[in-house]
């Protein structure tokens, strides 16, 4: 699950053990003067790109779902070799296997909190 707002981006990596969701760990950071001139959608693609390097060696083996807030993203993601600058920004992503799930706030509390605390 990722997170981002002006000033920070955060994701909690999660697995489900007996239909429960286990948070494995947790990560955020803040954003450069330079990434907060960014678009919403290009902080959102930051969001997934520091994900998938910070939880690299959980991923790269084995499909994930990716849960984001935004939906205008989640369709993006869906069509990446259809738009510009934020498709490039994705492309990292390009040798792993996931699928895009649209989550709401209420479903993504931890992400949600670790990018606020700064």
């Amino acid at each position: 699950m990722t997170d981002v707002n002006d000033f920070a981006v955060s994701t909690v990596l999660h697995q489900r053990v007996d239909g429960e969701v286990a948070p494995i760990s947790y990560y955020c950071r803040l954003l450069n003067a330079a990434d907060r001139k960014h678009s919403t959608y290009e902080k959102e693609c930051l969001a997934v790109i520091f994900c998938s390097e910070k939880c690299r060696i959980y991923l790269a083996h084995k499909e994930f779902k990716l849960h984001c807030e935004n939906l205008p993203f989640c369709w993006l993601l869906k069509r990446v070799k259809d738009v510009g600058r934020p498709g490039r920004m994705i492309l990292p992503l390009a040798p792993t296997k996931y699928r895009v799930k649209t989550t709401h706030t209420v479903d993504n509390v931890v992400a949600d909190a670790l990018s606020r605390i700064f």
